[in-house]
């Protein structure tokens, strides 16, 4: 494992506010607000190694704004830069790069925090008690040189809590990515199912039930709040096969594929992402299982959605109106290949129609 000292900060000065209303941070996490008319200190006893250096903060709730924190330097006023943080997603970390003179300034006399852009406060993750034990890269820090490898680094903080994200499509590109590691030898798989495993019991109560926030940072508690939702279930099904959870995802499967004519899709569109969040796992599970219906299954969300395909022209959705939307969008087109290359690989010849 790459070792990296993370200079983790402790925040002061802000505002003692509630977590917005119907909103909800995931379990074991502590955020502050970061509001227009109070700055928020942030100041180091263990500075990092001499030279330039990366000042982070993460997002602890779901923003759909656009919002510029001012760093400034304690003591002078001067101002080191500017993070610019727009409609980011929880967990999403944005860095500062500082010089060595300007590092070394900051570990020294700390900085602050200034937020200008939108109405509300703007939510960071942070270790209030000094001994935050789930991720330090996600806590306000100063990360130092790096001699080792970039790749290495890379891969020590895809196997751990560092690369959690909000439960759906996002996480399950992540969790996706270690079983891809290992199965190219980058990554153990004994590691890769440890990573994963903690990742899922940030999602799940003691009882297998899921409890989790979406991907507006609103809490959910045994239901799944839509298709992109279920791209987990393709990697849970290998390493926690008998989860409870994943009979909640076939019901909610079978529940949309009874409701639209075998479509299983969102109420109000039918879109590219379930080819990859659909498709994909259910074909993992009928392999696995050994059950013909729900490969069967994921082949018809593969065929149901040649329809997004128009000539040159590939729509990320299709309204109940038929109306066409992001057209050529690249992430539509991403969602298609995704689902195809995914779900043919788990499938021994696929009948072709």
């Amino acid at each position: 494992m790459t070792d990296l000292l993370y200079a983790v900060a402790h925040a002061s000065g802000f505002r003692d506010l509630l977590i917005p209303a119907g909103r909800r941070l995931t379990r074991g996490w502590a955020a502050f607000p970061l509001t227009h008319d109070q700055p928020v200190a942030l100041r180091w006893d263990t500075p990092p190694a001499a030279g330039a250096a990366r000042l982070r903060v993460s997002v602890a709730i779901d923003e759909r704004d656009a919002r510029r924190v001012t760093v400034t330097l304690n003591g002078t006023g001067r101002t080191l830069g500017v993070l610019d943080i727009r409609y980011a997603h929880i967990f999403q970390p944005f860095e500062l790069a500082l010089s060595a003179g300007d590092a070394s300034a900051a570990a020294e006399h700390g900085v602050t925090l200034h937020l200008g852009g939108g109405s509300t406060p703007l939510w960071l993750l942070h270790d209030p008690d000094g001994h935050h034990d789930l991720s330090r890269a996600l806590m306000p820090h100063l990360l130092g040189p790096v001699d080792s490898p970039a790749s290495g680094a890379f891969i020590d903080r895809l196997a751990s809590l560092d690369s959690l994200q909000f439960f759906g499509w996002q996480e399950g590109c992540v969790l996706v990515g270690l079983r891809d590691l290992a199965g190219c030898g980058l990554l153990s798989a004994d590691r890769a199912d440890e990573a994963i495993r903690a990742h899922m019991a940030m999602f799940f109560d003691a009882d297998g039930r899921l409890d989790y926030e979406d991907d507006w940072s609103r809490p959910r508690a045994g239901d799944i709040y839509g298709i992109e939702c279920t791209l987990p279930f393709a990697v849970m099904a290998g390493v926690l096969p008998d989860h409870p959870a994943i009979h909640s995802a076939l019901t909610f499967w079978r529940s949309l594929w009874e409701q639209h004519d075998g479509a299983i899709q969102d109420p109000d569109m039918l879109s590219a992402e379930g080819s990859y969040t659909v498709g994909y796992p259910l074909a993992v599970i009928g392999q696995q299982r050994g059950e013909p219906k729900w490969t069967a299954m994921a082949l018809a969300q593969l065929r149901l959605r040649r329809a997004l395909f128009d000539g040159e022209r590939h729509a990320l959705r299709i309204l109940p109106d038929g109306t066409r939307t992001f057209v050529n969008w690249c992430r539509g087109v991403a969602w298609s290949l995704l689902g195809l290359t995914r779900t043919l690989a788990v499938i021994p010849d696929p009948p072709a129609t």
